[in-house]
């Protein structure tokens, strides 16, 4: 279903604009996914809740983003977006949420 999304959303924007600008917004995105994953995974195995580390891991992928978007206001050449900034916190979203949606769906079929 979501490869679907993809074709059709990419389509979409390929017809609108520069592939240029499509390509950079959906490197944020992918690269903050699988910083999602990285993060969310060195926290499995905690004693805490699940929910914090979601939460944890999902704050660090924010503050991250915003970071990285702040270093780029003193980079010449560089600007640093607010746009960019949801597209990466989305990006740690999906991130966090598949690493713990996987590690859920595998622990019920071991469990059968």
């Amino acid at each position: 279903m979501f490869h679907l999304f993809y074709v059709v959303f990419m389509t979409f924007l390929l017809h609108q604009g520069n592939l240029n600008h499509i390509t950079r917004k959906s490197a944020h995105f992918v690269f903050y996914l699988v910083l999602g994953l990285f993060v969310a995974n060195a926290t499995i195995g905690s004693k805490v809740s699940k929910l914090k580390l979601i939460l944890l891991s999902f704050l660090i992928c924010v503050l991250y983003a915003i970071s990285d978007e702040i270093h780029q206001l003193y980079v010449p050449g560089r600007s640093g977006q607010v746009s960019d900034v949801l597209l990466d916190i989305a990006g740690g979203l999906v991130g966090v949420l598949l690493l713990y949606a996987f590690k859920r769906r595998k622990r019920k079929t071991n469990q059968i």
